[in-house]
This record gives C-alpha cells, structure tokens and sequence, in this order.
C-alpha cells in the first residue's frame, strides 16, 4: 500500500494488503484502493442510501470543485476518487475532501457500520459476515439475507449468459467487414509502397468489436473466428499485392509471364522481392498475433462472471 495513503489514514483503525486496505471512518465501514493506474486513492464507504440520496451526494461533491475528484455511486454505498498530481499530494488532499465526505454522509443520514448496506436491516455477528466482493477488491459486512440474494442474482445472471444464442451468423458478418477493411488498407498500402502490416491489427479490432456490435455473443469462439479469418484475408491481400507487382516488375522487363507465373519467376530471382515478401508476411502475421492477444485479454475482462459471495 502507497505510504502516502497510510499517513492519510493513519488517525483511522485500517488494515492494509498490497493495494487495498479496510477500516473505520467516523464510524462508517470504508475500503481504500491505491492501485497502480489509478489516478489517486479510490474511497468506498458502505452505506445504505437511496439511489436520490446518492445521485445527491454525487452532485454535492461536484459542486465543491475539487480538481481531479469525482464520486459515484455503489450498489453497497458511494464511491470517491481522490486524484493527484503526485503521490505526495496524497495526505494534503485527503485533509481537504474526507471532512466534506463526512459532513454530506450526515445530512443525508447516511447509515453507519452497523446497518446493512443492502438491506437497511441493522446487523449483530450472527445476521451478518463480513464478505469480500471479488470483482471490486473490497469486503463488505452484509446480514446473511443480503448476501443470499446477492448470490441469486448472481446465478441468474450467469445461467442467463451461459444460455444466450452464440448468433455466429451476426457475429461473423462483423468479421467479414473487419477482415474487408484490412484488405482494402493491406492493398492500398501495399501498392503505395508502404509496409501493410498495421491494417491486419485494424482488421482485428474492428472485426471483434462489430462482431458484439451485430450481436455475436462475445467468447472464446469469437478470437478464434477472427484469428481465422483475418489471417486467410490478409494473407491473400498481400499475395495479390505481390502478384500485382511482380506482373509490373515482368512489364518492366519485357518478359512475357503473369500472374502467378510472374509471382513465381520474381520469388526465384530477385532476392528484393522476395525479401519484401517475406517481411511483409511476418509483419502481418506479428500485428495479427498482437490484435489478438490485445482482443482476447479484453474478451477476457469482458465475459468474467461475476463469482458468488462467500
């Protein structure tokens, strides 16, 4: 944890992991989160609130005019990020926004640690537990009840997705259109004398991304697809290129062959071509990979089901 968060914190009971910590303020259950690509620490005070009441909250804390901090709103209560300039900066701003934090939770009546920010039930050690919440790094005390339901929606959200329609058919003709693009852009560059490779990572986004778009449902099943039919796409782009400049190359020569023939005749003798050839393909085959790889951490992020809370 960024020491610079913990002297902020320091007046407060926290326990602290390495980018997390959980805790007390003023009474209120609170989870501080200081991760790397975070603009500054992220507060997150458990509450029950209305939706009104947070959306109130949220439009308090802006109208304060901090730089650089924003709220938002939970389902388990009201989120604040405190951003900074510089790691430094960190305990000066938390003196100037943890007061009004705490001076709005009190004129909404904001509920403190012992009520379930769920339910709004009032919780004792044996209707409650506290529970972490996987997909936001946090921990919760929630009443038993709360946390039971939470496990249904759970299960009914991902039996929901588990028996969605795959619609390949959809989903392929956003492929199609990827792939399209990439061969335009693969020839277009080709024949303009630059090196082609960046279409074929166009290609690959633009393919995954109009694939949801066209209502392909978004797994494993997608990657592959594109992966297939952006490399046979590509790769036939750049043949074609290669043909039509091996046919100008025989033109130049005064030789009589054409089409593959020319393709062939140039490949044997004239190490250029063939070494732009063959640059080219691994180029395209490298940016194909990349796009890929890139989709696929973000298919990734994307389909992660939410897991039940223990």
């Amino acid at each position: 944890m960024n020491k610079h968060v913990i002297n902020a914190l320091s007046s407060y009971e926290f326990t602290y992991e390495k980018y997390t910590a959980y805790g007390q303020i003023d009474g209120y259950e609170v989870n501080v989160l200081a991760r790397p690509l975070d603009i500054g620490p992220v507060l997150i005070f458990s509450t029950y609130m209305s939706l009104e009441k947070k959306n109130a909250f949220i439009s308090r804390i802006k109208a304060h005019n901090f730089s650089m901090v924003s709220a938002s709103a939970l389902e388990f209560g009201v989120v604040v990020t405190i951003g900074v300039m510089t790691s430094g900066g960190i305990e000066k701003k938390f003196k100037e926004v943890l007061p009004v934090i705490l001076n709005l939770l009190h004129e909404f009546e904001a509920p403190k640690k012992e009520v379930c920010p769920l339910s709004g039930i009032e919780m004792d050690d044996l209707n409650s537990k506290l529970a972490p919440i996987p997909e936001l790094s946090i921990k919760v005390r929630l009443t038993n009840d709360a946390i039971a339901n939470v496990n249904n929606q759970i299960e009914k959200i991902n039996d929901e997705y588990e028996e969605a329609p795959n619609n390949y058919l959809k989903g392929m003709g956003g492929l199609f259109i990827g792939a399209l693009v990439g061969v335009l852009l693969t020839i277009g560059l080709g024949l303009l004398g630059y090196i082609t490779a960046f279409a074929s990572f166009i290609s690959i986004i633009l393919g995954t991304f109009l694939y949801s778009k066209f209502g392909g449902k978004q797994n494993k099943m997608m990657i592959l697809m594109s992966f297939v039919i952006t490399t046979i796409s590509i790769l036939l782009a750049v043949f074609v290129i290669y043909i039509i400049l091996a046919n100008n190359l025989m033109i130049e020569a005064d030789l009589a062959y054409r089409g593959m023939d020319a393709f062939k005749f140039a490949m044997a003798n004239s190490e250029e071509f063939k070494r732009s050839f063959l640059l080219d393909l691994v180029l395209n085959l490298v940016f194909i990979i990349l796009g890929i790889v890139i989709s696929f951490f973000t298919l990734k992020k994307m389909i992660k089901r939410p897991k039940k809370v223990e």
